[in-house]
């Protein structure tokens, strides 16, 4: 299965800056005053400053559920401590804190969270205990507190393992024993208060959990809707696409506060403003048309694969599989800010036509199925310049492939075409870029794999292209070929699996050349 993590980066913070922008056109909606904002501070938390300021942390899990040992849970408790603790010190009200996601609680953990969340709580020692936890979990591994844990594990009685090291969990571990039989203290490792002080923190937190796994897709288009109703809620006459171009100029807006030195956010009376003048908004990132034209195809698209994953009898995999092509967009979109659509478009698209989005989502849809079923934990990158020769593609930064595909259904039909073009292509735009060694992945099902075991030769050295050059030769016989028809979804998963293992095995259809 592949890591579906999102970057941080813009794609990173994409789902903050809809959580964001969600939440100040509820405030538009609810304000007490034009200067109360919502703003994304340091660590991804989302802000809303009002008479009670709140912070909101969100978190997308790819598993079905999650338990109140996950780190991110942890992380995101002890980011929110560390905010009360700061209040406390400098007499300001007390924040109020809000942790969302897109699962449910598991169900042995369920009560504790409904007890919480509900206010109900009528001892609070496993509370304060498990906030406790929470806050050392984290400040083991930072200054000043790590150096006192670095002096923990000379006097911590742990025993190493076979090969005589010892883990950090082992000593983590031995520390947490150590605190709770009075042999070491919570204080001497982390920044913790009394505790009427946890408890007051406790009383804080509320807690929304999704009542069924949702895809992050989904969740992406159930916060669209949210941030149209409101803004309707607010003018009725306001269309579809104003509340669509109003959402990307608040998008816009939070994402440049972010690296700004003082983050003000975007405050009531901005975001007023930009509704009344909706008309005029200039947009910077998102009003390129290209750009958006590839968006919206590649959002149709990503929702198409799953009506398809559905009817493969692949149903199990639809979550992740959306996941990883979500991912896959995210990479494509962040290439596209650095150079423009054309030019990341053309790395991917063969001949001067680049507006082939449903062109290169196939393609990444084909390379979805590679990741989500290779045997190991995967990364991946996209399109990156560093990649060898004219690759745009990686896995673990190991296997690298050069994706190509053409808009000409005629010269899919034939192997021996798509190779010329191929190399046609490839010496208009990238000549000085080939390696020799790239595997190059055709989004077609003509099998160029099994053509070039007998014919790739001759084909490279009769033709006039290539013929009195010597280099050129070799450089494109030395080349694999394939294609993505083994990187299709089979009758099963299981037919799935056998297939990626193939394909990334060099056992397709042609096998190595």
């Amino acid at each position: 299965m592949g890591n579906t993590d999102v970057p941080a980066s813009l794609a990173g913070y994409y789902y903050q800056l809809l959580i964001a922008c969600k939440e100040l056109v509820i405030l538009i909606n609810n304000h007490d005053d034009l200067s109360n904002h919502v703003a994304i501070e340091k660590g991804s938390d989302v802000k809303v400053f009002t008479k009670n300021d709140v912070c909101i942390e969100a978190k997308f899990y790819s598993d079905a559920s999650f338990t109140k040992s996950h780190k991110s849970i942890k992380h995101t408790i002890y980011n929110f401590y560390n905010d009360f603790k700061i209040n406390s010190k400098n007499s300001k009200p007390s924040s109020g804190y809000i942790y969302k996601t897109n699962v449910p609680v598991s169900s042995k953990d369920a009560q504790f969270f409904e007890i919480w969340n509900n206010k109900n709580i009528s001892n609070y020692d496993d509370y304060i205990e498990y906030v406790k936890e929470c806050i050392l979990n984290d400040s083991v591994i930072k200054k000043p507190f790590s150096d006192d844990f670095e002096k923990y594990k000379k006097r911590a009685n742990v025993q190493p393992d076979s090969n005589g090291k010892v883990s950090f969990s082992a000593y983590y571990n031995a520390l947490k024993e150590d605190i709770k039989n009075g042999k070491e203290c919570y204080t001497s490792f982390s920044d913790i208060g009394s505790n009427n002080d946890i408890k007051s923190f406790i009383n804080s937190i509320e807690f929304e959990f999704g009542s069924k796994k949702k895809s992050k897709l989904y969740t992406i288009k159930d916060i669209y809707n949210e941030i149209t109703d409101e803004l309707k809620k607010y003018d009725s006459s306001l269309s579809n696409d104003d509340c669509k171009k109003i959402r990307n100029w608040v998008i816009e807006e939070f994402f440049e506060t972010i690296s700004n030195l003082v983050n003000d956010g975007v405050s009531v009376k901005r975001a007023l403003d930009a509704i009344v003048n909706h008309k005029n908004l200039k947009i910077k990132y998102l009003d390129d048309t290209n750009f958006l034209e590839f968006k919206e195809v590649i959002d149709q698209s990503i929702e198409s694969f799953g009506i398809r994953i559905k009817r493969s009898n692949h149903d199990s995999e639809l979550d992740e599989l959306s996941n990883i092509l979500l991912k896959f967009k995210e990479k494509f979109c962040e290439e596209v800010e650095k150079h423009t659509v054309e030019d990341v478009a053309g790395r991917f698209v063969m001949g001067s036509y680049f507006k082939s989005p449903h062109l290169i989502m196939d393609m990444l849809k084909a390379f979805s199925v590679v990741v989500n079923f290779n045997e190991d934990e995967t990364d991946i990158q996209l399109a990156t310049e560093n990649l060898t020769g004219i690759n745009n593609i990686a896995i673990n930064n190991k296997q690298q492939f050069t994706l190509k595909g053409i808009d000409n259904t005629d010269f899919n039909m034939y192997a021996d075409i798509l190779i010329m073009e191929f190399i046609k292509d490839t010496q208009h735009k990238f000549l000085n870029k080939v390696d020799g060694e790239e595997t190059i992945v055709f989004e077609t099902k003509c099998r160029p794999c099994e053509y070039a075991i007998d014919n790739l030769n001759n084909l490279i050295i009769n033709n006039a292209q290539v013929f009195s050059n010597i280099t050129y030769q070799q450089l494109f016989m030395s080349m694999e070929y394939k294609c993505t028809e083994c990187l299709q979804l089979g009758k099963c998963v299981d037919d799935t699996k056998i297939s990626v293992k193939r394909f990334l095995g060099g056992d397709c259809h042609g096998g190595n050349v």
